[in-house]
Protein backbone atom coordinates (compact mmCIF):
# COMPACT_ATOMS: atom_id res chain seq x y z
CA UNK A 1 0.00 0.00 0.00
CA UNK A 2 1.45 3.10 -1.04
CA UNK A 3 0.48 6.73 -1.12
CA UNK A 4 2.14 9.59 -3.47
CA UNK A 5 1.66 13.04 -3.47
CA UNK A 6 2.11 14.93 -6.85
CA UNK A 7 2.87 18.32 -8.41
CA UNK A 8 2.73 18.84 -12.11
CA UNK A 9 -0.56 16.91 -12.97
CA UNK A 10 -2.34 18.95 -15.22
CA UNK A 11 0.56 19.16 -18.15
CA UNK A 12 0.93 16.50 -20.61
CA UNK A 13 3.39 13.78 -18.98
CA UNK A 14 2.26 14.68 -15.39
CA UNK A 15 -1.37 13.72 -16.86
CA UNK A 16 0.04 10.11 -18.68
CA UNK A 17 1.95 9.55 -15.15
CA UNK A 18 -1.11 9.92 -13.14
CA UNK A 19 -2.81 7.66 -15.58
CA UNK A 20 -0.44 4.81 -14.96
CA UNK A 21 -0.46 5.54 -11.02
CA UNK A 22 -4.01 5.09 -11.09
CA UNK A 23 -3.62 1.86 -12.83
CA UNK A 24 -1.11 0.44 -10.62
CA UNK A 25 -3.00 -1.62 -7.66
CA UNK A 26 -0.29 -0.99 -4.88
CA UNK A 27 -0.98 2.47 -4.95
CA UNK A 28 -3.66 3.29 -2.96
CA UNK A 29 -3.59 7.20 -2.55
CA UNK A 30 -2.85 9.78 -4.76
CA UNK A 31 -3.11 13.39 -3.40
CA UNK A 32 -2.79 16.19 -6.04
CA UNK A 33 -1.73 19.35 -5.56
CA UNK A 34 -3.04 21.83 -8.65
CA UNK A 35 -3.39 25.10 -9.56
CA UNK A 36 -6.70 24.21 -11.47
CA UNK A 37 -8.94 21.18 -11.55
CA UNK A 38 -8.79 18.55 -13.75
CA UNK A 39 -11.39 16.34 -14.73
CA UNK A 40 -11.95 12.51 -14.82
CA UNK A 41 -10.13 11.65 -11.58
CA UNK A 42 -10.48 8.36 -9.90
CA UNK A 43 -11.43 7.35 -6.54
CA UNK A 44 -7.99 7.11 -4.93
CA UNK A 45 -7.43 10.59 -5.77
CA UNK A 46 -7.87 13.67 -3.96
CA UNK A 47 -7.17 16.72 -5.44
CA UNK A 48 -6.17 20.42 -3.53
CA UNK A 49 -6.46 23.47 -5.76
CA UNK A 50 -4.29 26.08 -4.33
CA UNK A 51 -1.03 28.23 -5.29
CA UNK A 52 1.60 25.74 -6.00
CA UNK A 53 4.13 28.16 -5.65
CA UNK A 54 3.44 28.76 -1.60
CA UNK A 55 4.63 25.48 0.20
CA UNK A 56 2.84 26.99 3.12
CA UNK A 57 -0.42 26.00 1.07
CA UNK A 58 0.57 22.50 0.68
CA UNK A 59 3.06 21.63 3.43
CA UNK A 60 0.35 20.13 5.48
CA UNK A 61 -0.86 17.67 2.59
CA UNK A 62 2.72 16.13 2.82
CA UNK A 63 2.76 14.04 6.02
CA UNK A 64 1.78 9.98 5.84
CA UNK A 65 2.33 9.97 1.68
CA UNK A 66 5.18 7.67 1.03
CA UNK A 67 5.92 9.03 -2.31
CA UNK A 68 6.27 12.24 -4.32
CA UNK A 69 6.11 13.11 -7.81
CA UNK A 70 7.24 15.89 -9.52
CA UNK A 71 6.24 16.49 -13.26
CA UNK A 72 6.10 20.35 -12.90
CA UNK A 73 7.74 22.25 -15.85
CA UNK A 74 7.18 25.17 -18.26
CA UNK A 75 6.47 22.80 -21.14
CA UNK A 76 8.30 24.68 -24.25
CA UNK A 77 11.19 26.70 -22.64
CA UNK A 78 11.72 28.81 -25.67
CA UNK A 79 8.28 30.13 -24.57
CA UNK A 80 9.15 31.11 -21.02
CA UNK A 81 11.86 34.55 -19.96
CA UNK A 82 15.27 32.83 -18.09
CA UNK A 83 13.60 34.19 -14.72
CA UNK A 84 10.16 32.17 -15.08
CA UNK A 85 11.89 29.20 -16.06
CA UNK A 86 14.38 29.07 -13.35
CA UNK A 87 11.22 29.69 -11.32
CA UNK A 88 9.30 26.98 -12.33
CA UNK A 89 11.72 24.54 -13.11
CA UNK A 90 13.82 24.84 -10.50
CA UNK A 91 12.60 26.98 -7.54
CA UNK A 92 9.13 25.34 -7.11
CA UNK A 93 10.56 22.19 -8.15
CA UNK A 94 13.03 22.63 -5.18
CA UNK A 95 10.40 23.80 -2.90
CA UNK A 96 8.23 20.82 -3.10
CA UNK A 97 11.21 18.37 -2.80
CA UNK A 98 11.99 19.87 0.72
CA UNK A 99 8.68 20.52 2.20
CA UNK A 100 8.51 16.22 1.91
CA UNK A 101 11.78 15.87 3.12
CA UNK A 102 10.62 17.99 5.94
CA UNK A 103 7.21 15.85 6.03
CA UNK A 104 9.59 12.23 5.98
CA UNK A 105 8.43 11.06 2.54
CA UNK A 106 10.99 8.32 1.68
CA UNK A 107 11.10 9.02 -2.37
CA UNK A 108 10.79 12.13 -4.73
CA UNK A 109 10.98 11.98 -8.44
CA UNK A 110 11.29 14.05 -11.06
CA UNK A 111 10.68 14.63 -14.55
CA UNK A 112 14.33 16.16 -15.42
CA UNK A 113 16.04 16.10 -18.64
CA UNK A 114 18.82 13.60 -20.12
CA UNK A 115 22.36 14.98 -19.60
CA UNK A 116 22.03 17.93 -17.01
CA UNK A 117 24.77 19.44 -15.46
CA UNK A 118 25.11 22.29 -13.29
CA UNK A 119 28.77 23.04 -14.76
CA UNK A 120 26.93 23.46 -18.17
CA UNK A 121 27.45 26.74 -20.30
CA UNK A 122 24.08 25.64 -21.38
CA UNK A 123 21.32 27.44 -19.18
CA UNK A 124 18.50 24.38 -19.58
CA UNK A 125 20.72 21.91 -18.68
CA UNK A 126 22.63 23.79 -15.91
CA UNK A 127 19.78 24.84 -14.62
CA UNK A 128 17.96 21.09 -14.54
CA UNK A 129 21.42 20.42 -13.20
CA UNK A 130 21.40 22.10 -10.55
CA UNK A 131 18.43 21.35 -9.25
CA UNK A 132 19.34 17.54 -9.09
CA UNK A 133 21.95 18.10 -6.93
CA UNK A 134 19.74 19.81 -4.98
CA UNK A 135 18.06 17.15 -4.54
CA UNK A 136 20.55 14.97 -3.91
CA UNK A 137 21.44 17.28 -0.78
CA UNK A 138 18.19 16.36 0.31
CA UNK A 139 18.95 12.94 0.57
CA UNK A 140 17.29 12.15 -2.61
CA UNK A 141 18.74 10.13 -4.78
Amino acid sequence: MVSVVMLGASGAVGGEALRVLQAMPEITRITLLNRRALRGLGEKVGEHILDVADPAQYRHLLAGHDAALCTLGVGEPSKASRAEFTRIDHDMPLAFAKACAEAGVAQFSLLSAVGVTARSRIFYIRTKGELEDALRALGFA
